[in-house]
Order: C-alpha cells, then structure tokens, then sequence
C-alpha cells in the first residue's frame, strides 16, 4: 500500500503505523488474496445514472475537480495542495463551486479526482464515469475492478493513476494528456455501463472474470474478509 513517505511533507493527522483497517489514515497493506479476487465496483451514488447524467466533451470549463472530506491522508494532501490554488480551471475542497451542484461539478469537470478514502476503493469511480468525467485514481492501494477483462493501462483507457506522491505535479500531468482526452472521454460511456451493476453487462463481466480464473487456474481465496470472493466459487480456481 501507499507509505507515508509518499505523501508532501505538511501538517496532518496520518499515522505512521502500518494498519491493515484500511482506515485511510495510515499506511495500507494490501490482502495477500487480493490479485486473486474476482473485483466488482459497488453501486455509484443515489441518483447516479449514465443514460441521463453522461455528457460529452463539449463545454468542459474545469481541468480537474474534486468535492469531498478530508477522510484520508491522500485527501489531505490534495486539500493542502490544491484548495487555494490560483487556477480558475480548478477545483478542490469540501463543496462543490458556488452555485454549482456535485453532479454540475462533473459534467463540468475534464478529470475527476477519485482519491482514497476510509478504503481503497470508491464509488467515486462509476460516478464520475457516469458523468463523462475521466477518474484520476490517487492510489496505491487500489485494486481495478474486472481487471482480467478490462486494460486499465490501455490507450485511450478512460482512467489515469497518479502515485500519492506526485499530487503537486497533477495539473501538468493532466495537461500534458490533451491529445489522448477525447478518446479517453468518449470511453466513459461504455465502461460506466459495464461497471454498473444494474446492466445486463455487469452480471456478463463477473462470469466471464470466473471463467477466466477457471481458464488460468487461478486460485480464488475463500472466507478472507473483506473483498475476497465467497466460497461458493472457490472451486472454479482449481484445476480438474
């Protein structure tokens, strides 16, 4: 997981200690079951739906946005670093603009901040995906759902990660994407929908993940906490 080392020097209230809680508020470990999981994303938000709420490109005024507390020593850094900044292109603090809702602040937004928080994972993710916002994964803990299935480090992947020690150079990092974000942009839409666990794609994707831990002789780990598959499947890692 991410190490404290990682993160700008600055006031904060993150512990040292190493912590397997996933608190946010301490280095993070990863599960040693976890590159064996079959990973599904949680539902977004209520109310959160990419049929209505998706928007293209066009008018995007914002480089890069994020509206949340301050639940994790990456949020704090990113509260550090970001929430006077002197860029009317950007956006970071506990609200959303003035006179702007959280759903106007994505559809708004270029790149939409998905950084840890109580967990290494988030519902941000499908959210800003539902949205047409690109999600920049502030992480090192962070485990990609449908990962067998899905090149998240592919081009034109509707998602980009930024190491948490990297936080002060993210607008020259995003501005240095331009030439790949309207491919990544158009992108949103149909990962959004496969993320989504009320589509037909949704339920396609956790089936062929298995089939594909099947295929490999992966071996999936049953009763570990957390985010560990259930031992119902446990036997469709095992090689016959």
């Amino acid at each position: 997981g991410f190490g404290v080392e990682e993160l700008p020097r600055q006031p904060t209230s993150c512990q040292s200690k190493p912590s397997s809680a996933a608190s946010g508020k301490g280095p993070f470990f990863l599960p040693h079951c976890w590159p064996q999981d079959v990973v599904v994303h949680p539902p977004a938000g209520v109310g959160t739906d990419f049929s209505r709420d998706w928007r293209p490109a066009h008018g995007r005024d914002l480089l890069f946005s994020f509206s949340g507390s301050r639940t994790s020593c990456v949020r704090e850094a990113l509260m550090a670093q970001w929430n006077r900044t002197r860029y009317p292109d950007i956006h970071v603090g506990e609200t959303p603009p003035a006179g702007c809702s959280y759903k106007e602040m994505m559809q708004r937004s270029k790149y939409c901040l998905t950084p840890d928080g109580h967990v290494p994972w988030t519902y941000r993710l499908l959210e800003v995906l539902s949205h047409g916002c690109v999600p920049v994964i502030i992480s090192q803990s962070w485990h990609p759902p449908f990962h067998r299935l899905l090149n998240w480090d592919g081009e034109g992947f509707p998602a980009l990660f930024v190491a948490p020690g990297s936080i002060g150079q993210l607008r020259v990092r995003l501005l240095a994407e331009d030439a790949k974000y309207h491919k990544m942009q158009r992108n949103t839409l149909p990962v959004a929908t496969m993320l989504q666990p009320n589509t037909v794609a949704y339920y396609h994707g956790i089936l062929a993940e298995l089939a594909l831990v099947r295929h490999r002789g992966e071996k999936i780990y049953p009763g570990a906490a957390g985010s560990c598959v259930s031992d119902a499947f446990a036997g469709l890692g095992e090689k016959k």
